[in-house]
């Protein structure tokens, strides 16, 4: 694992490949970033529960809230600064996304979690280039995959 120090915050590749770059961020409490913008869309998952504040070169200003596990889309956007507003460090899993969508996959089928077995299965968020649907799964317990042993990936 590469690791980097950016201001207040540590950041580690866990996996990259030529879809995605998967980021473990470790960030503290009331360290500002310094001014930066994201050039790409990303899904951060949130180990911790917390707040940020966001400010954006422009004038905007964003209080983004989560709970432990929550995951939230992160789109490309404009410069910032963002500091965590709690009082305890936060861990954020972030999948950073290389490829623009597209719109001519299809991120559901007949082998979909969601159709076939919607008791337990449902969509958290979903938008033109990432479908999310959590998944828990026991210890030492294989994945229930829609019950065909076939497992379905989009791109």
């Amino acid at each position: 694992m590469r690791c980097s120090v950016v201001s207040a915050q540590v950041s580690r590749v866990a996996v990259e490949n030529d879809r995605v770059k998967v980021l473990s961020v470790d960030v503290q409490p009331h360290a500002k970033t310094k001014l930066h913008q994201h050039k790409i869309n990303r899904v951060m998952v949130y180990l911790q529960p917390g707040k940020q504040d966001i400010a954006y070169q422009d004038g905007k200003k964003v209080e983004l809230t989560w709970l432990a596990g929550e995951p939230k889309w992160g789109p490309a956007g404009g410069m910032h600064i963002a500091e965590i507003t709690t009082g305890q460090p936060v861990t954020i899993v972030e999948i950073k996304l290389k490829h623009p969508p597209n719109a001519s996959t299809s991120l559901s089928g007949p082998l979909d979690p969601v159709t076939v077995d919607p008791a337990r299965y449902y969509v958290e968020f979903e938008n033109d280039q990432v479908r999310l649907v959590p998944v828990k799964i026991g210890p030492g317990k294989p994945p229930n995959c829609t019950g065909t042993g076939t497992r379905q990936t989009a791109s």
